[in-house]
């Protein structure tokens, strides 16, 4: 038999799984997050850039 304290979380759970559906909302990985950033950051307007802005990051290469 349940605990009502188990029932609790289970519709806590449902209730914040149907906020993320609703809104569609999807938990990334970073290496995932980025590739699309590059990948669609030609078509973002200045304040969508701003907020992960790309800065150069210069490097000496090594004899490969």
């Amino acid at each position: 038999m349940a605990r009502s304290n188990d029932l609790d979380i289970r519709s806590s759970a449902d209730r914040i799984t149907a906020l993320f559906n609703a809104r569609r909302i999807s938990l990334i990985e970073a290496r995932k997050l980025l590739g699309l950033w590059t990948s669609h950051y030609a078509q973002l307007d200045d304040i969508a850039r701003a907020r992960l802005p790309f800065k150069p990051v210069l490097f000496l290469a090594g004899d490969e």
